[in-house]
C-alpha cells in the first residue's frame, strides 16, 4: 500500500503544473492581445489577397496592406491627388486599385462595364 501511494504521489508531481505558470500579469495580457491582433490582421490580408473580388485589379500594395495609410490624405490635403491618380493610371492602366474596396477608372467605356458588374461593391 505504501508503494502504491508513493507511485500516485510521483505521478501527481510528474503531471502537476506550477501554480505560478497561470498567473495573469500585464505582460501576459499584452502578449495575448498582440497575438490576437496579428492573427486578425493576417486573416484580413488573406481575405484581401485571396477572397476579395478586387484582387485581380492592379494597383499599389501599400494602401491594401495598410488600410490606414496616410498617403491619400496627405496627397488630398496638399492638392496633388489628381496628379498622383494620373501617375498611377499611367503605371497600372485604366483601372487602378487604390485601397481595400476602392478603385479608380480612367476610361468612360470601362465605367459602364464596372458599374454593371454585380460582384464589385459600388459607392
Amino acid at each position: 500500500m505504501g508503494v502504491l501511494n508513493q507511485g500516485k504521489t510521483l505521478l501527481f508531481y510528474y503531471f502537476s503544473i506550477d501554480q505560478n505558470y497561470f498567473q495573469i500579469t500585464s505582460w501576459n495580457v499584452f502578449i495575448w492581445l498582440l497575438t490576437l491582433f496579428l492573427t486578425i490582421y493576417m486573416l484580413y490580408l488573406i481575405q484581401q489577397y485571396m477572397i476579395s473580388p478586387l484582387r485581380f485589379i492592379p494597383g499599389p500594395y501599400v494602401p491594401i496592406l495598410f488600410p490606414f495609410w496616410p498617403g491619400n490624405l496627405i496627397d488630398s490635403a496638399s492638392g496633388r491627388h489628381h496628379r498622383v491618380l494620373l501617375e498611377l493610371h499611367q503605371k497600372y492602366g485604366p483601372i487602378v486599385r487604390l485601397g481595400c474596396n476602392v478603385i479608380s477608372v480612367n476610361d468612360p467605356a470601362l465605367c459602364r462595364q464596372v458599374l454593371s458588374v454585380l460582384d464589385i461593391p459600388k459607392g
